[in-house]
């Protein structure tokens, strides 16, 4: 399901100015995917105090974590996740489905394994495909410190065995992409 631009638009001015609709003192002069994307404690932990709801999308098709992730703050996505009013599992919601991608894969992206680590121990769904039928796991075979963050998801319980709509599988990527470390280890 996808939110027109106008009431997403209208979500996100009622975001940015909850503070003084609830009554919760001065609102932070940043709206809560600045405050991610940037690192800014202070102004998230307002946002995540209030009644905002963290899983709306900013213009861009980010939600709050996926903003924290893209910023590599691990300190702000452990306190969405702590919040408990995260979907962390939530897709970018993007012009092009192909390119939209979850917390999980935005993690194995990025070269912040601490987040990738929060966040498998969140009980985030490991095999979760994206609209190509490619998996975090999948992913991760194919980025840098590809066997590092290939461990990480095997361990906590990614299918290897779970192919993308063209059939290829997490070792068929590390394969094409020359990650020897990683085929080693998922042929292992």
């Amino acid at each position: 399901m996808r939110t027109d631009y106008l009431v997403k638009s209208f979500l996100l001015i009622n975001l940015f100015f909850a503070g003084q609709v609830i009554g919760m003192g001065e609102a932070p002069k940043l709206t809560l995917y600045e405050a991610c994307f940037s690192g800014h404690k202070s102004a998230v932990d307002w946002y995540i105090n209030s009644d905002c709801n963290l899983n709306l999308f900013d213009r861009d098709g980010d939600t709050a974590m996926h903003c924290a992730i893209l910023g590599g703050y691990h300190k702000i996505v452990k306190r969405l996740i702590r919040s408990n009013r995260v979907d962390i599992n939530l897709f970018q919601v993007k012009r092009e489905e192909c390119f939209a991608k979850n917390a999980l894969m935005l993690a194995v992206e990025s070269s912040n394994t601490k987040i990738l680590k929060l966040l498998v121990r969140s009980h985030i769904q490991l095999d979760k495909p994206d609209f190509s039928g490619i998996t975090a796991l999948s992913y991760a075979s194919t980025v840098g410190n590809a066997e590092k963050k290939v461990k990480i998801l095997l361990r906590a319980g990614a299918n290897p065995k779970l192919s993308d709509n063209e059939g290829a599988t997490a070792f068929h990527h590390a394969c094409a992409r020359g990650k020897l470390d990683a085929v080693k280890y998922l042929s292992s």
